[in-house]
């Protein structure tokens, strides 16, 4: 059964566009349809039809998280949370808001708003959609409403993995400084 499966995957995988296509969701997990559009090149309706193919063929798997969605492959090693979690990271506001609740202790709508220098509005809305996703929690402490990550642990491992598909170097610079603490 289970050599079926490889060869069904492998004959999946033949089509060089399909390939592409596969290893780009697997080096960037997350992606929505327009992003992954641009780094394949490739034309909607190539694209929505190759996504259902490897959909059918189980080999990759989409998320809806809002009104956006987000492609997975099925038999990758994930992180724990990956698929709650990278939605965020893809978003450059959110992933700016994340680092930032991971480097600091006093996780405040306004110090976070201050830290990313976004708009308080923007900021505490970005949170309540965080904290409904369960990637976060609210606290009440002296009369300060602060923001305590669930996972941090995973969402530093998913900066430090997938660094280079996010294209920003404030994560290359948060990735060298986590790395430096380690040595």
């Amino acid at each position: 059964m289970r050599c079926f499966k490889i060869a069904e995957e492998h004959e999946a995988l033949q089509l060089d566009t399909r390939s592409r296509l596969y290893n780009e969701i697997r080096k960037s997990p997350g992606l929505h349809f327009r992003e992954l559009q641009r780094r394949v090149n490739m034309a909607t309706g190539a694209l929505q039809y190759h996504l259902d193919y490897l959909g059918k063929k189980s080999l990759i798997k989409s998320e809806r998280v809002e009104n956006t969605k987000r492609f997975f492959v099925m038999q990758s090693k994930r992180i724990e949370g990956e698929e709650q979690i990278m939605p965020f990271l893809r978003q450059e506001k959110t992933r700016h808001i994340l680092m930032a609740m991971l480097s600091g202790r006093k996780n405040t709508i306004q110090s976070l708003a201050r830290k990313t220098q976004t708009p308080y509005s923007t900021t505490s809305r970005l949170l309540d959609k965080i904290v409904r996703a369960g990637v976060s929690q609210k606290t009440r402490k002296s009369k300060q409403i602060h923001y305590i990550l669930e996972k941090p642990e995973n969402i530093t491992e998913m900066l430090i993995t997938y660094r280079k598909s996010f294209l920003d170097d404030l994560v290359d610079e948060f990735v060298a400084t986590v790395q430096e603490l380690k040595t």
